[in-house]
């Protein structure tokens, strides 16, 4: 089904973003061991991407920044950065809805209260993922965000 964003208000601090990022090599290892796929995710790209930072403990910021992006990429979502590398904003680079809420499941701990993504669906149905310090819970609404 095509999932669209339509709004959205996303941060994550820079001094949470190697802790992130070890969490999420820890997902995709355990859902690709398991053999959980994801839709759209190729789990061996993620790793290695990661891996490159963590075993070769490169700790500069730009690479850092660079490798966030592409994990992100790899999840079909776009993030942008402020001048001091915190996270600033995200979005949907996707066209189809896939395990998308399983990976903000993941990151939740690290993205700052109050943050949200709002996404509409081909069937005219709705979502509002809510970020309150620690989960990331999910609304869903009819027509028009007209939530439940």
């Amino acid at each position: 089904m095509t999932m669209t964003q339509v709004d959205s208000w996303f941060y994550i601090p820079s001094t949470m973003h190697f802790s992130m990022i070890k969490k999420i090599r820890h997902f995709v290892e355990i859902r690709d061991s398991a053999r959980l796929p994801m839709s759209w995710v190729d789990f061996k790209t993620v790793q290695g991407i990661i891996d490159d930072l963590i075993v070769n403990s490169i700790l500069d910021d730009i690479v850092l920044r660079r490798m966030i992006e592409r994990v992100f990429e790899e999840f079909r979502w776009e993030v942008k950065f402020n001048a001091v590398n915190d996270i600033i904003s995200i979005e949907f680079i996707g066209e189809k809805e896939g395990n998308d809420k399983d990976f903000f499941d993941v990151i939740a701990p690290f993205v700052e209260n109050e943050s949200y993504i709002e996404l509409d669906f081909e069937d005219y149905s709705c979502a509002r993922w809510e970020f309150n310090g620690s989960e990331c819970v999910e609304r869903i609404g009819r027509y028009k965000r007209v939530w439940d």
